[in-house]
């Protein structure tokens, strides 16, 4: 794949894994460190890509690291107003938190293949 897809690729994946972690309760702002146990990838790159993100307008950086943008909370809920019944039933979501919260630090969760 070309650099510039890769990039993509990550910047979207990092968009998920926030949309997750702010799903399941565990905090509105984050910082590249919070995502880097679910990505295959450097420190460097992942900055980077949040900076990307907050120069597309779908990240502001705070005091406290990043947050969503009024943008991409709306495209959020038009997601997941689309949500399959299986991936938004309490008792998934409620499994994922617990996995989360019991680990130390986290659980890295397994990789999705984007084609």
């Amino acid at each position: 794949m070309t650099e510039s897809v890769e990039r993509l690729k990550q910047r979207e994946e990092i968009l998920q894994i926030c949309y997750w972690y702010q799903g399941e309760g565990l905090g509105d702002w984050f910082m590249p460190q919070s995502v880097m146990a679910f990505l295959q990838a450097d420190a460097a790159s992942v900055a980077e890509a949040f900076e990307g993100l907050a120069r597309d307008g779908d990240l502001h950086r705070g005091e406290r690291g990043f947050e969503f943008t009024a943008r991409a909370s709306a495209a959020r809920r038009a997601c997941s107003s689309k949500a399959s019944p299986i991936s938004s039933s309490p008792a998934t979501a409620n499994a994922s938190t617990a996995a989360v919260r019991a680990t130390s630090p986290v659980t890295p969760i397994t990789r999705i293949a984007i084609t």
